[in-house]
């Protein structure tokens, strides 16, 4: 089959039992380690604290998420890793430790996204700004003018030509040699220019 250069698979997962700890309620899980000998766990990037996880047993038609709650290089090269899952309580309890799930795992670090996406679940479909471009993908006809300048303005345009030209060349002025005084008391301008002699 083709190779999936995003996402790590691991096999045989089991959800062993439940662990409290200050911070809420975390599982422990053990997956088949035997297929992931190469594996470096004190170096790797695999498996860190905040990855994203996903485990199913029916070949994803159902799913649970998850994120690594605690790693210990020792525990993980045994196949054991704490996870905290992401639904609620009473779907996880549900799971046996007789269930066999299939997990995978994200290559991008999930906790720089967490905020944004939970921000996007609470947005409503009616007050989402821009869904006309983003959602519905209506940029045919470009994009529409905002609705404060519609609404007061009318066709309102701006001149954006300061942005984009290059301004006109302005010539330095000359600055204007010192004059100096000669011992005889006349005035003579200084100059660079060395006399010609001819020898």
């Amino acid at each position: 089959g083709r190779r999936l250069q995003d996402v790590y698979v691991y096999h045989d997962v089991h959800v062993v039992h439940p662990i409290c700890t200050v911070s809420g309620i975390v599982y422990r899980i053990q997956f088949d380690a035997v297929r992931l000998k190469g594996v470096r766990w004190r170096s790797t990037k695999r498996l860190i604290f905040g990855s994203l996880i996903c485990l199913s047993k029916d070949d994803f038609k159902t799913m649970f998420f998850a994120t690594v709650a605690n790693r210990d290089p020792k525990q993980l090269e045994q196949g054991s890793v704490e996870i905290r899952f992401e639904q609620n309580h009473e779907d996880v309890s549900a799971i046996s430790p007789t269930d066999t799930f299939i997990m995978v795992e994200t290559s991008a670090y999930f906790e720089a996204y967490r905020h944004v996406l939970k921000g996007l679940q609470e947005v409503q479909p009616n007050t989402m700004p821009f869904i006309k471009y983003i959602v519905d993908c209506d940029c045919a006809n470009g994009v529409d003018p905002p609705a404060y300048l519609r609404g007061r303005f009318g066709d309102v345009k701006y001149d954006l030509r300061a942005l984009v030209e290059t301004p006109k060349q302005v010539t330095p002025r000359l600055r204007a040699r010192p004059r100096l005084r000669d011992f005889d008391g006349s005035d003579y301008e200084d100059s660079d220019d060395s006399d010609d002699t001819e020898g």
